[in-house]
């Protein structure tokens, strides 16, 4: 708790003393006290006190501090004075300034800020969510989420017997990039490239990053040739796309189609292996891999 937080609390004691004291000597004293309510009035207004001198220590969200620092504060003047109508007898009005307006102001203040908190929680848990399964950089799915739908969605393909193909694919020169304007600009780019590759699928269609500068897009309900066909078109605009920091970016992609029951790691090998095919084919090109039997990939060595 720091030095300006401990001088208000004082101040607010002070206030608070100054009130008993007015009260006690002003007013008739109540000889028949009833030591049950005093004692119980006493104790929550000890422990508002107690919580209102703690609330000193959170100010991360000024709004909501505010609202349960004066909603204590209210409180436990309310308390306060419930203690000292127990032992002193003082007018009607000022009993229910002090008492019934103070509780139900302080009421609506703490349920506001209870409220509040709540709500951002659930911001809070919504963002975390959120991180869990989408790359921060780019905002489209990171590599786990991508491996759990392309299961779900494998599972789907081997029991219906219907088509599911992979686009995997990378920038072309893209380390050349980073060396060359720096990684800021990297990070620009994939950003950049993100939603202009995510505007060119269809709802269904599963994007996201697989990690540096390889993404890979799920296909459902999609053969080879669509697949191929669909990264053709991709290609084609991230030739044709103009970015903001570079003169021109082109993307070499691989495309496999799921072979029924295949584990999702030979898929996406298959698809790796086509991407291979691509960079040496002279890169910015599309390479497909459906029948292993009659792909070979070639020594670049």
């Amino acid at each position: 708790m720091n030095k300006k937080s401990k001088i208000y609390i004082l101040f607010f004691l002070i206030l608070i003393s100054i009130y008993c004291s007015f009260i006690y000597k002003n007013y008739k004293v109540d000889k028949n006290v009833d030591m049950v309510d005093f004692f119980l009035e006493a104790t929550m207004a000890s422990i508002i006190l107690v919580l209102f001198i703690l609330i000193q220590k959170y100010k991360e969200s000024s709004k909501i501090y505010n609202l349960f620092n004066i909603g204590f504060a209210l409180s436990f003047l309310g308390h306060v004075s419930d203690v000292m109508d127990e032992i002193c007898e003082y007018p009607k009005i000022l009993k229910n300034i002090c008492e019934d307006f103070a509780k139900i102001i302080s009421f609506t203040l703490l349920l506001t800020g209870i409220y509040l908190i709540i709500k951002k929680n659930e911001l809070i848990t919504e963002k975390l969510k959120q991180l869990a399964h989408t790359d921060s950089l780019t905002g489209v799915y990171n590599r786990y989420e991508m491996i759990n739908r392309f299961d779900l969605l494998k599972k789907i393909s081997d029991r219906n017997d219907t088509p599911l193909s992979i686009i995997y694919f990378d920038i072309d020169y893209f380390k050349k990039i980073n060396d060359t304007y720096g990684h800021l600009i990297g990070d620009s780019v994939l950003k950049e490239l993100a939603p202009l590759i995510s505007s060119n699928l269809r709802e269904q269609d599963i994007f996201g990053r697989h990690g540096g500068d390889e993404f890979m897009i799920i296909l459902p309900e999609t053969d080879i040739k669509g697949a191929v066909t669909l990264a053709e078109k991709l290609r084609d605009k991230v030739e044709r796309f103009t970015f903001e920091k570079i003169p021109k970016l082109t993307i070499s992609c691989g495309v496999a189609q799921h072979k029924r029951y295949e584990t999702i790691d030979k898929t996406i090998k298959r698809s790796d292996d086509a991407l291979y095919i691509s960079k040496h084919k002279g890169r910015n090109c599309i390479s497909s891999k459906h029948d292993e039997s009659s792909f070979e990939i070639p020594n670049l060595v």
